[in-house]
């Protein structure tokens, strides 16, 4: 389940989205710093090149919620 990139859905055209539930170990605020504005541009590429991050698929359907 090691996620070895993370790009936002515009960048790639794949049908595989980011659902936005997450789970942290404390240890990831090691990664933090003055640079890091937004999980999903700043961070999670971040862990995914360290090998730090994984996931899981899920089947069914979603609702978006608003937002871009």
């Amino acid at each position: 389940n090691m996620i070895v990139d993370f790009k936002e859905k515009e960048e790639t055209g794949s049908n595989i989205i980011n659902a936005g539930v997450y789970v942290f170990n404390k240890d990831v605020f090691n990664f933090f710093d003055k640079d890091v504005k937004s999980l999903e541009r700043d961070l999670f590429p971040k862990l995914a090149k360290l090998n730090q991050l994984q996931g899981f698929f899920t089947k069914g359907e979603y609702y978006h919620a608003g937002g871009n």
